[in-house]
């Protein structure tokens, strides 16, 4: 599983690692984990490296309304190829209904990101306690 940590910039970060296998059931599992960092919806920061192992249709989930109720927007960082060749066939073919966008590096990513911060109270309200 991802490592998830909330940002005191109100981004969470969601690092997949080297070599990752997404699947349905763990992007799944990612959401109940995400649920109990913080309920209000957020921007979400992605990196992963390697060569991902995508399960088909896996990618449908973004579309669910749990998804979206959770997420404002879509950082991807990576400096891979064939992740970003990735990301753009998906991003082509099943035109998301959030903003999507690929950095080469996390401060690229946080600073496009801080534009699709929820307000303050909207946040205040999503924290639940740990």
């Amino acid at each position: 599983m991802p490592d998830m940590q909330l940002g005191s910039d109100g981004v969470l970060r969601v690092d997949y690692g080297y070599n990752p296998v997404l699947t349905t059931a763990g992007f799944v599992h990612i959401l109940d984990e995400r649920e109990k960092i913080v309920s209000a919806p957020v921007p979400v920061l992605v990196k992963m490296s390697g060569r991902p192992k995508v399960q088909v249709n896996q990618t449908g989930i973004m579309h669910t309304s749990r998804y979206l109720s959770l997420t404002t927007a879509v950082a991807y960082v990576t400096k891979e190829w064939y992740i970003k060749h990735l990301i753009d066939k998906h991003i082509t073919l099943n035109k998301p209904p959030l903003p999507i966008f690929v950095f080469e590096t996390d401060q690229e990513a946080i600073n496009w990101l801080k534009r699709y911060l929820p307000t303050t109270e909207s946040f205040k309200s999503g924290f639940s306690c740990l």
